[in-house]
């Protein structure tokens, strides 16, 4: 059965909740993140989950709200640290 991991589940003006992300954890290691949150919050998220960055391979974005897409380029510069990975991020 498919799992669905809640990264952030918050609305914008809410300081104690980190805002909306989900990881779904696919076949063979992979990742996909829908939506990235905002700032760092993301990077934050994914190490507390125990998903790596090695496995995040597509990333979507539903819409350019800064809640929703403000965590991508925090996640592109972490990602680039990571070595022979490829990206697919919709958007």
């Amino acid at each position: 059965m498919g799992q669905i991991i809640m990264l952030g589940t918050g609305d914008p003006l809410n300081d104690e909740r980190v805002q909306t992300s989900l990881a779904v954890p696919l076949d063979g290691g992979d990742t996909l993140l829908i939506d990235t949150t905002s700032g760092t919050a993301l990077l934050r998220q994914l190490r507390a989950a125990g998903l790596g960055l090695a496995g995040i391979r597509h990333v979507v974005v539903t819409h350019r709200h800064f809640d929703h897409a403000g965590g991508l380029a925090p996640l592109l510069t972490a990602l680039a640290a990571v070595p022979a990975a490829w990206r697919r991020i919709w958007g």
